[in-house]
């Protein structure tokens, strides 16, 4: 369940404001992910270190990213047999809440198999290259 604080201006102004806390739900069947993770390391770093270093929990993962010279996500693939439910909920308004939903279950009944066909190359060509930069970021950080 994914949440998200949503900022709403009423119809009387911004005096009128208030923060949603909107729920989404996702309930996917059949999912295959693959991914691949290119790493290089420097192997006379990693020749260099004790082992005693390496099996001490605390400093266990700063040991190894020590060694390591580059890291990258090169490949994420995710293929989803069937979108089983999807809802949006938490909207102030309970008619709100009733016609998002109406509208998310008719979108879906028209386009599931469009949506379904391109998640492998929306995962591929859109959120490898976020989860690639994220861990570009650990990385960096976790040196």
């Amino acid at each position: 369940v994914l949440k998200m604080g949503l900022f709403v201006e009423g119809e009387m102004g911004p005096t009128d404001n208030e923060m949603e806390t909107i729920s989404v739900s996702l309930i996917l069947k059949d999912v295959e992910l693959n991914a691949s993770l290119l790493m290089a390391m420097d192997q006379d770093l990693m020749g260099e270190l004790k082992l005693g270093s390496i099996l001490d929990t605390d400093y266990m993962i700063s040991c190894l990213l020590s060694t390591i010279h580059s890291v990258g996500l090169s490949e994420f693939v995710m293929d989803i047999g069937d979108i089983e439910e999807f809802s949006i909920s938490g909207f102030i308004s309970e008619d709100t809440n009733k016609n998002i939903q109406s509208m998310t279950e008719a979108i879906l009944s028209e386009y599931k198999p469009l949506v379904l066909s391109a998640i492998p190359a929306f995962t591929s060509k859109t959120i490898r290259p976020i989860l690639h930069g994220i861990l570009q970021v650990f990385v960096d950080t976790a040196r």
